[in-house]
């Protein structure tokens, strides 16, 4: 009897640990696996750059530089995964990961280009990082250290951008005022586009690029005291609806 009462005792044992091991294992199972630290880049700069459309006439007076703006994050999970390490944001030439070089940027090739007759076979156009006396490398190229779990940061990088048509085939050789604009006419399909990349490396991870175009747009600009007040020029009073008033004060 004494055997039997045993038997069922250890049997009674097996059969809590195996429901136990069931339970257990089943939490393992239903718990969300943890995603891997890893980088990952957006750009959040806008898309396109004023070329002013008096820039051939002396009195040009425009933009012709502009920031590229980008955000670089570790994508893991907060006080979960681990922070990336020795993390390097840059911004310039990628060129699929061979040879990169920051601070100098990939060129649109005029060669045979008949799309946009006013830069036709006129050479090579790109962007020009404006470090000051900071060599250029070494401002293109920003290192940030540690990157938590979860965290961003965002950079900025001086530019300036091509607005005359080359002479001679020299890469930038012109300035306002120009012999001619790169913009062309006042249509869009004759517009030019300069691309540049950006992209983060850190220890460990995969090196992330995004590539993105400047298209350089033609602009009039105009001066404030060409308008009423200061003239007699502006919309006429018939036309002026309080819905429009509204609108522009928004």
């Amino acid at each position: 009897m004494y055997v039997k009462r045993f038997s069922k005792a250890a049997h009674a044992a097996r059969f809590s640990f195996l429901a136990a091991a069931i339970v257990l294992a089943s939490l393992f199972v239903a718990a969300p696996a943890s995603a891997a630290s890893a980088l990952s880049v957006e750009i959040i700069n806008g898309y396109n750059l004023i070329v002013d459309s008096n820039v051939t006439s002396p009195s040009t007076y425009a933009p012709s530089a502009a920031y590229i703006g980008a955000r670089v994050c570790n994508t893991g999970t907060p006080n979960v995964d681990p922070a990336l390490q020795n993390v390097i944001f840059n911004t310039g030439n990628y060129n699929g990961g061979v040879s990169s070089t920051p601070g100098v940027f990939p060129v649109y090739n005029s060669t045979g280009d008949a799309t946009r007759p006013q830069v036709t076979n006129t050479g090579n156009y790109s962007l020009t990082l404006e470090s000051d006396n900071t060599p250029v490398a070494l401002d293109a190229a920003r290192f940030l250290g540690p990157l938590a779990a979860g965290e961003c940061r965002v950079q900025y990088w001086l530019i300036s951008y091509p607005q005359c048509v080359n002479v001679g085939g020299v890469s930038n050789s012109d300035s306002p005022p120009c012999g001619t604009s790169i913009t062309g006419s006042i249509q869009p399909t004759d517009d030019v586009s300069v691309p540049y990349d950006v992209w983060a490396t850190a220890t460990g991870a995969t090196t992330v690029n995004v590539r993105r175009s400047f298209t350089l747009r033609n602009e009039i600009s105009a001066s404030a005291n060409k308008i009423w007040p200061n003239t007699t020029s502006k919309v006429p009073n018939n036309l002026i609806c309080i819905g429009h008033l509204t609108e522009a004060r928004r």
